[in-house]
């Protein structure tokens, strides 16, 4: 072989060198084309994703509000059924107590009535004991009238007899409203 030869197989081999290194290159060049591609297509990806998700967000503020509310719903129910169920004496206690109550309202009114009864006949008693009493009076006066008379025969008799006046004797006493 000679140098020129050698020459040429070397530009050969260089040429054919070439050739492989253009079509990696081409076929680099493809590969960072679709992996630039890619790389976009994934930092689209990201920022939709970092994006606020106002649909998803307003979904779950909803979901929550719904979820404390009903919580809210269920204690709040549990509370009046406890105490409803705490009350039920206290309204069956009421409820003897109004009838207690009536039944004394009752009494009271009957007391009230027989309180009315019985002042109109201690009224009617009033008066037939002073009815009483100006009778009582009228016969003390006479009997008065009728003890004077004999105090004073007496007088006229003890006169007579022993020459002195009747001493001062008080022969019925005066008792009540008659004096």
């Amino acid at each position: 072989m000679t140098v020129t030869g050698q020459a040429d197989a070397w530009q050969a081999s260089i040429a054919s060198d070439v050739a492989v290194l253009k079509q990696g290159y081409a076929g680099l060049h493809a590969d960072v084309a679709n992996l630039g591609s890619k790389i976009d297509s994934l930092a689209n990806q990201v920022s939709a994703s970092q994006k606020t998700n106002w649909p998803l967000i307003l979904a779950a503020a909803a979901l929550t509000g719904t979820i404390i509310g009903g919580g809210w719903t269920v204690m709040d129910l549990q509370n009046r059924l406890t105490v409803s169920e705490s009350v039920a004496p206290l309204k069956a206690a009421l409820s003897a107590n109004d009838t207690e109550q009536r039944s004394i309202s009752e009494r009271v009114d009957r007391l009230s009535t027989s309180i009315v009864d019985n002042r109109t006949g201690l009224a009617g008693v009033s008066q037939k004991i002073s009815e009483m009493e100006v009778q009582d009076c009228s016969i003390s006066d006479n009997a008065r009238m009728a003890l004077g008379s004999l105090r004073q025969l007496l007088a006229v008799l003890w006169s007579d007899v022993r020459k002195e006046p009747l001493p001062p004797i008080e022969m019925m006493p005066r008792v009540g409203r008659c004096n």
